[in-house]
């Protein structure tokens, strides 16, 4: 079971052209940043080299910013997309085992959404074969400098925020509750990291901070030139007991939406369809009948004009906009950001 899903999960993405465009945008992105410097990412690099192993990881752990929304419209996808194509009411009927349904779709996601992450190493390296001559800004090129920030960062960012939108994703079925909880993560990582930088206190700070980022500044805050243009990404206990926590809370995370899932589908239909039928089912079977027939019949109304139609649209979808639950919940989120 696990593998039927996981192997359609994979070719399901490699088929399609959103996960190229995501790496495209990260290799472009990252790749002008390390060949200019005018352009930034993940604050200032002083003079160390643009592909030295202090750079390479600063610039993998600032990346989880970036790639968590490209990593979330692949987990929502993954979770929701047989209750939004209504392939649930087929698949479902099937005597499909729970946990490997679920670890299946999981797992292939997860390896689907850590590739937009391989644009930073792609276009670092592009940008050093167009300046093999400035031997001061770029220093030689090592592969195990990318696969260890790959491994110490993408991987435990990128199952923190899929664990937190395939739950959500599994359980409401609905996408933009998917990416309000990414939205919410993202807030409150910035709201604990301003009352732990207030209280001074770095230990904290550190095992908070679901990116890592933190325990990695901790570590190389006093490295001079030299050792941040030739030493690895120093695996300090601080770091360690970063990762060990927040890949463990993406494991309850996604092992309680496991528990709580369930292969019942949710019937769905319209307030006004369920009045109609309520209302017919009181009245004698001619009157019924009568009453459908009637209910049917869309009502005529004069055209109006161009202008009253116009302020008409705008007052009725600006009233909807601002009366939703989406628009009050964004911008409850942005005040408290």
């Amino acid at each position: 079971m696990f593998r039927e899903f996981f192997r359609f999960e994979i070719f399901y993405w490699l088929r399609g052209w959103m996960i190229y465009i995501f790496v495209a945008v990260m290799t472009l992105m990252f790749g002008f940043a390390a060949g200019s410097d005018f352009i930034q990412v993940g604050g200032p690099l002083g003079n160390a080299h643009k592909n030295s192993p202090y750079t390479v990881a600063l610039w993998f752990a600032s990346a989880s910013i970036l790639t968590c929304f490209m990593a979330a419209a692949i987990y929502d996808s993954s979770a929701s997309r047989d209750f939004s194509s209504k392939m649930s009411d087929i698949l479902f009927s099937k005597p499909l085992r729970k946990w490997g349904f679920l670890t299946g779709r999981f797992t292939a996601a997860t390896l689907i959404a850590v590739l937009p992450a391989l644009g930073i190493a792609l276009g670092i390296l592009i940008a050093r074969l167009f300046h093999l001559s400035d031997t001061d800004r770029w220093g030689p090129f090592h592969l195990w400098h990318y696969v260890l920030p790959f491994l110490v960062f993408t991987i435990p960012n990128t199952l923190l925020f899929g664990a937190v939108v395939f739950a959500i994703a599994t359980l409401t079925r609905n996408t933009l509750y998917s990416f309000l909880g990414v939205l919410l993560l993202l807030v409150g990582v910035g709201i604990s990291e301003s009352f732990v930088g207030r209280l001074d206190q770095e230990t904290l700070s550190c095992l908070v901070d679901p990116f890592g980022a933190s325990a990695f500044g901790l570590a190389t805050k006093y490295w001079t030139l030299e050792e941040r243009n030739t030493l690895t990404i120093p695996i300090t206990q601080m770091l360690l007991m970063n990762r060990a926590i927040w890949i463990s809370v993406s494991i309850a995370i996604f092992v309680l939406a496991g528990n709580w899932f369930s292969f019942e589908t949710r019937s769905s239909g319209g307030r006004k369809k369920k009045e109609t039928i309520a209302k017919s089912e009181q009245l004698e079977p001619a009157e019924a009948i009568a009453f459908q027939q009637v209910a049917a019949i869309p009502k005529r109304t004069p055209t109006p004009s161009w202008l009253s139609q116009f302020v008409s649209t705008v007052r009725s979808d600006l009233l909807n906009v601002i009366g939703s639950a989406t628009f009050i919940v964004i911008l409850c989120f942005a005040i408290l950001n």
